[in-house]
């Protein structure tokens, strides 16, 4: 099937017709509005692959937070709080299927949206937060000590001095 979208399609027409009249840097421009579109195209029909053949499961909340980061590359703050909305409900799916306290929870939903939350928003009280939440995971799961757990403690750190110099 077709992997584009119109809105894709029309940008793309658009840069070829800027570039044959040797307008390249609006072309390029357009070029890089349909790829991403398409790429958001692709990461939607993942999500709904995933969703359709295993319901409930956490492959779900994976394929969300693959299409948030897409949906955010593309859009960027106009689509932030879309974008937290989508990560925040695959924390959710993936809490529900696999408990809190599972490390693929903080490696694959926790943590993703700590890095959004901060150095894509700058929102360091959440992403503090969030982080730590993380940690605590981690801890359980992994131990104390253990080298994920020392990084995600640091970057804890890191996000509550930046939360403080706001």
């Amino acid at each position: 099937g077709d992997e584009s979208t119109p809105a894709a399609l029309c940008y793309e027409l658009r840069g070829r017709l800027l570039r044959g009249n040797s307008k390249f840097d609006e072309a390029v421009k357009d070029f890089e509005k349909a790829f991403m579109l398409n790429e958001l195209h692709l990461y939607l029909n993942l999500f709904e692959e995933v969703k359709a053949a295993n319901p409930g499961s956490p492959g779900t909340g994976i394929a969300l937070v693959s299409f948030a980061r897409a949906l955010f590359a593309a859009g960027q703050l106009p689509r932030a709080d879309e974008t937290v909305r989508i990560m925040r409900h695959a924390l959710t799916v993936m809490e529900e299927c696999l408990g809190p306290n599972h490390v693929d929870v903080a490696n694959h939903a926790l943590m993703p949206l700590a890095g959004l939350l901060g150095d894509g928003l700058g929102l360091w009280p959440e992403a503090n937060d969030t982080y730590l939440k993380a940690v605590r995971v981690y801890s359980r799961t992994l131990g104390r000590d253990h080298e994920t757990t020392r990084a995600t403690k640091k970057l804890a750190d890191a996000a509550h001095k930046k939360m403080l110099n706001f």
